[in-house]
C-alpha cells in the first residue's frame, strides 16, 4: 500500500468513525450542567408567537442544511447519517434547557457543531430560544 492510499485511509477513519456515532450515545456520556436543565424558555407560552417567524429563520439559515427543511435528516448534507430526528417522541424526551444546551455547545465526537457564544457561527441565546420554539412547534407536534 502506498503512502497516499495510507494517508487516505486514515483520514477517511479520522472523519467516518465520528460521524458514524449517534448523537445520543455521545450526550448521555457528557455531563450536561445542571444550570442548563433547569433554565426555561422565555419564549414558552404566551409570547411564542412572537419567536415562530424568527426561529423559522434561524432554523432555515443554520440548522436545516444538516436536520432537513422537514427535520428528519432528508435533504440535508448530512443524510444517511444517523441523526436524531425532529418528531414529537424527540421533543416528548427532552427539556427546552437540555435542547439549548445541545445547540450552544455543540456535542464533540459528532458532526453538531456549537452555535454559542464562541463559535464562529454565534447565535446570540436569543436565536436559540427561538429556534426551538420554532422546531417544537414545526416538529413536535
Amino acid at each position: 500500500m502506498g503512502l497516499m492510499a495510507i494517508k487516505t485511509a486514515i483520514i477517511a477513519f479520522i472523519l467516518i468513525v465520528p460521524m458514524s456515532v449517534h448523537a445520543e450515545d455521545v450526550q448521555t456520556a457528557k455531563k450536561i450542567p445542571e444550570k442548563y436543565l433547569a433554565i426555561k424558555n422565555p419564549y414558552a407560552g404566551s409570547s411564542k408567537l412572537v419567536a415562530l417567524e424568527r426561529g423559522r429563520s434561524v432554523y432555515s439559515r443554520k440548522c436545516a442544511k444538516c436536520h432537513g427543511e422537514n427535520g428528519d435528516g432528508v435533504g440535508g448534507i448530512l443524510e444517511g447519517f444517523a441523526l436524531p430526528v425532529f418528531n414529537k417522541e424527540f421533543f416528548s424526551q427532552k427539556e427546552d434547557g437540555y435542547i439549548f444546551w445541545l445547540i450552544e455547545q455543540g456535542l464533540s465526537g459528532t458532526l453538531m457543531p456549537s452555535f454559542g457564544p464562541d463559535s464562529g457561527d454565534n447565535l446570540s441565546a436569543d436565536d436559540i430560544w427561538k429556534a426551538i420554539i420554532f422546531v417544537r412547534e414545526r416538529f413536535g407536534k
